[in-house]
């Protein structure tokens, strides 16, 4: 388990109503979540005391229920999110104060009410029962949501979980998984890639070696020689590796904005652990080119 949030729930009475060709008057409820929960831009979702202005995030799915529900059976006009945005309503907070609020955005993650937690902090305690605070829902965020650990300790407790994330979950674990049988598959293509270096190395030198001995006796030191060898040769390699570097670089950001379209997050850039092992790969691989080309030339000079 990496952090845990806490939802908090109006102590409350809250009545909202509209006027006019979308007139309603219902019974509401409000949630507040920690900002680093939202899956939402926050510029515009503060409040502070003394405003009679309530910024509100809507579920994603309360939408949709209206659109293709609500108002397919009733007659009434489907409403896009820059519609409803456009749209004020009325809240009489426990019937002694009126406000106004305004939606200014959607959550795909949460089937909620949210508003700012300043507002449900100042509310609860100018208008709550000043109860002791109890939390009924809370949001974990966890490396993997199906751990079975986890996934027993919920089913034990008889907690009752948003089933759809961990199935996404499942489906990450999978995709890590093939991205880590991907990863097996290349460190086997880099090791056969660095022997037939080595091989092209000594064939290199095997053809010159009656060059080797003669600028031996005219005094060259055997580090000079191998500088004409591996510099061109790593140079080669170290260019295809930055090459396969761009391409997978682009590969990664395209496919996590394809999987954001699903729901599923990953990073879009690679990370500094894997740049650092690439760096000590490449420092390796030079060292390797160095030792075995100066036994070669020892062995062809001697």
């Amino acid at each position: 388990m990496k952090k845990i949030g806490f939802i908090e729930s109006n102590q409350f009475p809250i009545e909202a109503s509209n006027f006019g060709d979308l007139a309603f008057s219902t019974q509401l409820f409000f949630e507040s979540i920690p900002d680093e929960y939202l899956d939402v831009s926050l510029e515009s979702f503060r409040w502070h005391p003394g405003s009679k202005t309530i910024p509100v995030i809507l579920s994603q799915d309360f939408l949709n229920l209206y659109n293709f529900g609500f108002a397919l059976s009733q007659g009434l006009p489907q409403l896009s999110e820059e519609t409803v945005k456009a749209i004020s309503f009325n809240l009489e907070i426990a019937r002694t104060e009126n406000y106004v609020a305004e939606v200014v955005g959607f959550s795909q993650r949460y089937s909620s009410v949210i508003v700012p937690a300043e507002f449900m902090h100042y509310a609860n305690t100018k208008f709550g029962t000043h109860k002791a605070e109890n939390h009924s829902r809370i949001i974990l965020q966890t490396e993997e949501a199906d751990n079975p650990e986890l996934v027993k300790f919920i089913h034990d407790r008889n907690y009752s979980t948003q089933n759809e994330k961990i199935k996404w979950s499942k489906i990450k674990t999978i995709m890590n998984v093939v991205f880590a049988s991907s990863g097996f598959i290349g460190i086997f293509i880099l090791v056969l890639c660095v022997m037939i270096l080595v091989l092209f190395l000594n064939l290199s030198i095997a053809k010159s070696a009656s060059k080797l001995q003669l600028l031996s006796l005219l005094g060259y030191q055997t580090a000079t020689l191998q500088k004409k060898f591996i510099n061109g040769l790593f140079f080669s390699f170290l260019l295809i590796v930055l090459l396969a570097l761009i391409t997978t670089l682009f590969c990664k950001f395209y496919l996590a904005v394809l999987l954001a379209s699903f729901q599923i997050s990953i990073s879009k850039v690679i990370s500094w652990q894997i740049l650092v092992i690439l760096i000590v790969l490449l420092m390796a691989i030079y060292y390797l080119f160095w030792i075995k080309s100066k036994k070669i030339i020892q062995h062809y000079i001697a």
